[in-house]
């Protein structure tokens, strides 16, 4: 589980996930965030499942939304990708004894 926040709008999105090695088996958020944080979360929280948690770039979320983000907004964007690596990380160091 990690959590992350935008310090800049105050965007907080937390991610809970389950791996199977390097692939993500399940991953369920919550967020207290802006609309394109959270659709970019739901988004990414489909098409993470069945592959390596690194397997699915911002640029396939974006296609995915069908929407012009500006680019002052891509860090809402962003924000669930981190924090999925984050979760990823925390669930390996845990794994390993870390």
């Amino acid at each position: 589980m990690a959590e992350e926040l935008n310090p800049l709008c105050g965007d907080r999105i937390r991610i809970e996930v389950k791996l199977d090695g390097e692939v993500v088996e399940a991953l369920r958020f919550k967020g207290d965030a802006c609309a394109i944080a959270v659709a970019s979360a739901s988004v990414l929280s489909g098409l993470a499942r069945g592959r390596p948690a690194d397997a699915v770039p911002e640029s396939v979320i974006l296609a995915e939304l069908g929407a012009e983000i500006p680019p002052v907004r891509m860090q809402c964007l962003r924000l669930p990708i981190h924090t999925l690596r984050k979760a990823v990380a925390q669930a390996g160091a845990v794994k390993h004894g870390a």
